[in-house]
């Protein structure tokens, strides 16, 4: 048998029985385009800028954040598995928005209220979910800042905020509630935050009880994987 006639037969039997696989890749800009971007409600495609965390693909800031009279609610995407994330993501936005974190309401993976931000793993919950929120509440409270300005008439930078009220050089006072009344926090996020040195944190890094403990130990469906629903099956790899 000739080379030529084997190299034949090999090509007959891939064809019969073979795959071809085809792959390509998108030339740079244009992949790091579709990374960056997002379909808004119309089905627009639209191009956020490099924003931190979660912020990329979820830009507005009242997706993470909510002040009303009722309260601040704060939104992630991320789900508590057991694992304290819950605590955490509430320590960095209590933080950021200097309030008490017993003043905050913190819904978690609520498919109708909160960012889509994929899937729980890992420690992605923190370096997505909690730098988007590390963000987002920090821009919040410089916008409650700027509104309580605009309407005492004095510089923002001369103005701070303690558990939830804003506190002017006068003795003048405002609650969240009152000053996000001159804002709308349907607000394009910015790629840059007020800073906040470390050694200024009350709350990030320090001890505060477990959001996840009580139901551990009360038992019960308290994690979406102690869920049992009628017919449901098990699989494992």
């Amino acid at each position: 048998m000739t080379r030529h006639h084997e190299v034949d037969q090999g090509r007959r039997a891939f064809l019969r029985g073979g795959a071809l696989v085809l792959a390509f890749t998108l030339v740079p800009a244009a992949r790091q385009a579709l990374a960056d971007s997002e379909v808004d409600t119309l089905g627009t495609l639209v191009l956020a800028p490099d924003l931190p965390g979660s912020l990329r693909t979820n830009p507005y800031l009242d997706a993470w954040i909510r002040v009303a009279a009722e309260g601040v609610t704060v939104y992630t995407g991320k789900a508590e598995l057991g694992t304290g994330v819950k605590t955490a993501l509430l320590q960095i936005a209590a933080e950021r928005l200097d309030l008490a974190p017993g003043a905050i309401t913190l819904l978690t993976a609520d498919t109708a209220l909160t960012p889509n931000e994929g899937y729980t793993a890992g420690s992605h919950s923190i370096f997505d979910s909690g730098t988007a929120l590390f963000n987002a509440a920090a821009q919040v409270r410089q916008l409650l800042l700027a509104s309580a300005a605009r309407s005492w008439a004095v510089d923002a930078a001369l103005l701070t905020t303690h558990e939830g009220q804003i506190q002017g050089p006068a003795g003048q006072r405002m609650p969240y509630a009152e000053a996000v009344k001159g804002v709308d926090l349907h607000h394009y996020a910015q790629a840059q935050s007020p800073s906040m040195p470390p050694s200024a944190f009350k709350l990030i890094g320090h001890s505060l009880p477990r959001l996840d403990i009580p139901a551990k130990v009360s038992g019960g469906a308290a994690f979406v994987q102690d869920l049992r629903l009628p017919g449901m099956l098990h699989a494992r790899v």
